[in-house]
C-alpha cells in the first residue's frame, strides 16, 4: 500500500479519529440519528483531554481528585453521544455534544411547527461560534422533512450500535488503561 493512500485505508478500516463528529467553525449540517445517552466526563488540565467518570461508587480516580485543592482536574460534567450522518462527507458518525445542543434538540421536539418523538424528520444546522470557553453553539432545522436515501439508511442499519455500549467501552479503557487490544 502506498502512503498517499492512508485516507482510503483509513476509511476502509474506519481508523484516523473517523467516527466521530467534531464540529467547525460555522455552519455544520447535519441529521440526527438517534437520541442521546449522557454520560459523565472529567477534563484533566495536566493531560490537556478528558476522561469517561466511572463513577465515585465504582473508584473513579477523578472524582477523588476534585477533594484536591492542587488537583488540575475539573468537576465532573455531563456529556451527550447521540449518532449522526455528517453532510459535509456522508460519514455516519457518533456526536459528543454538551447541554446546549441537547436543550436546543429538545426546544425543537416541542415546539409547534419542528415538533417530532424520537428524532427529527429533518437535517439540522449546528453553528459553532467562538472558541474555548466561549463557545456557542445554534441549532436550526432546515426547511424540507425528507425522509434518508435507501443508500443512507443502509449505512445507518449496517453502523450504529447502541450507544451505552460504547460508553461501557470509553469506561472500560479508563479503567484498565494499561490493557491494550493486541
Amino acid at each position: 500500500m502506498k502512503f498517499a493512500d492512508h485516507e482510503k485505508t483509513a476509511k476502509e478500516y474506519k481508523i484516523g479519529g473517523k467516527g466521530f463528529w467534531t464540529p467547525e467553525p460555522g455552519e455544520n449540517k447535519l441529521r440526527v440519528l438517534s437520541g442521546y445517552e449522557a454520560y459523565g466526563n472529567h477534563w484533566v488540565v495536566a493531560d490537556n483531554r478528558s476522561y469517561v467518570c466511572l463513577g465515585k461508587d465504582n473508584g473513579c480516580v477523578y472524582c477523588e481528585n476534585e477533594k484536591d485543592k492542587d488537583c488540575k482536574t475539573s468537576r465532573r460534567s455531563v456529556k451527550f453521544l447521540m449518532w449522526v450522518l455528517d453532510r459535509a462527507d456522508g460519514e455516519v458518525k457518533i456526536a459528543q455534544v454538551g447541554y446546549s445542543i441537547i436543550k436546543q434538540l429538545g426546544t425543537l421536539a416541542t415546539s409547534e411547527d419542528w415538533a417530532f418523538d424520537d428524532i427529527p424528520p429533518y437535517d439540522v444546522v449546528i453553528k459553532k461560534t467562538g472558541e474555548k470557553l466561549k463557545t456557542e453553539y445554534n441549532v436550526t432545522p432546515t426547511k424540507a422533512e425528507k425522509p434518508l436515501t435507501a443508500d443512507e439508511q443502509k449505512v445507518v442499519d449496517e453502523e450504529i450500535t447502541d450507544l451505552s455500549e460504547v460508553i461501557e467501552k470509553m469506561k472500560t479503557k479508563v479503567a484498565n488503561p494499561d490493557e491494550t487490544p493486541f
